[in-house]
């Protein structure tokens, strides 16, 4: 894509955010087509309720990385991550990346694991935020506050892949 297709996806972004989320395909449905189209509902469906937008820079530069880059980590259900957490399904999207159920073949427990964005993966930011959730939520004990475990480091399909183990909860997505 040109940078004037990119900024014509921020642009159209910003406008489509602004309306109430159920009407947003159908504004990027006809407000566009090709490329700016797939570009614009990937980004929609990256964004959630909870995070009314996503900030894009300028066309160009890192929001072309962004765009073009693999967002997700899209791991397979049956799919074994470090010898121990095999993959059952995915369970949502947000923001930062997925969360999947996952069974912990060591413990033989039901567990979520929770990973960031590939681009994210290799960001230090990124990780010091990842780290520092898990910090915090050690010290908080509520029913309303999940419980997490522990911060892995792998390599998925010759990518990195940075993700949290967490306690798994039935129930709608947030």
């Amino acid at each position: 894509m040109t940078p004037a297709e990119w900024q014509k996806v921020k642009d159209l972004y910003e406008e489509a955010v602004a309306r109430p989320r159920a009407e947003q395909t159908a504004f990027a449905e006809q407000a566009c087509d090709g490329e700016v189209r797939r570009e614009l509902l990937r980004l929609l469906e990256f964004s959630s309720e909870d995070e009314a937008r996503i900030d894009l820079p300028a066309a160009g530069g890192q929001f072309m990385q962004f765009l073009s880059a693999d967002l997700f980590a899209a791991l397979d259900p049956g799919q074994t991550l470090l010898g121990r957490f095999r993959i059952l399904r995915l369970a949502g999207r947000g923001g930062m990346g997925e969360v999947y159920e996952a069974e912990d073949l060591q413990l033989r427990e039901r567990v979520a694991i929770k990973t960031i964005r590939a681009q994210a993966g290799t960001d230090d930011r990124m990780l010091e935020r990842f780290r520092r959730e898990i910090a915090l939520s050690r010290q908080v004990t509520h029913p309303n506050v999940c419980r997490m475990f522990e911060m892995h480091e792998t390599t998925v399909a010759g990518r990195p892949l940075v993700f949290l183990t967490m306690e798994f909860l039935e129930g709608e997505t947030l």
